[in-house]
């Protein structure tokens, strides 16, 4: 296996949730752990307050079976946008991210539409996670079980 790939109903899981959703934070304290009474009030701020609980729900789910599988690629798509993720090893408890959106990308770049494509990002994206010959990093069950140990769990389930 190369990489995980995983599918979200783009009516749970929006475009715009996950433009607003994500960005860099530390997800156990700025989103497990908000301490945050959501009223009707303001409508940007609620709306915020689950963009990032959808995104980080959604995002979580995908990096724990990257994680599992000691996979150091892995993306989550809506079919929408596409939000390809990696993993360095030498630091897994930071997931990095790039989120695709490659209808309006195409559109706002004409003259390099085979970039923007979701076939020429997937393309891309899998030669990254084939890495060169011969250099494809197995990662073995104890680094995995080393990884696990020292991160935080969220028992929330998208």
């Amino acid at each position: 296996m190369v990489y995980v790939s995983e599918y979200k109903l783009p009516h749970k899981l929006t475009a715009p949730h996950l433009r607003l959703g994500l960005h860099a934070m530390d997800i156990h304290k700025e989103v497990v752990n908000r301490k945050m009474i959501l009223t009707s009030v303001d409508p940007v701020a609620r709306f915020q307050y689950h963009a990032e609980k959808l995104t980080a729900s959604a995002i979580t789910q995908t990096y724990h079976y990257m994680i599992e599988s000691g996979l150091g690629y892995g993306l989550l798509t809506t079919g929408e946008a596409i939000v390809f993720l990696n993993i360095d090893w030498d630091e897994p408890e930071t997931l990095y991210y790039h989120l695709a959106g490659p209808g309006p990308e195409v559109l706002a770049h004409p003259n390099n539409i085979h970039t923007c494509t979701a076939v020429g990002q997937y393309l891309a994206f899998t030669l990254m996670a084939l890495g060169p010959p011969g250099g494809r990093q197995e990662i073995g069950q104890e680094e995995r079980l080393r990884a696990t140990e020292n991160l935080k769990t969220w028992p929330e389930d998208f």
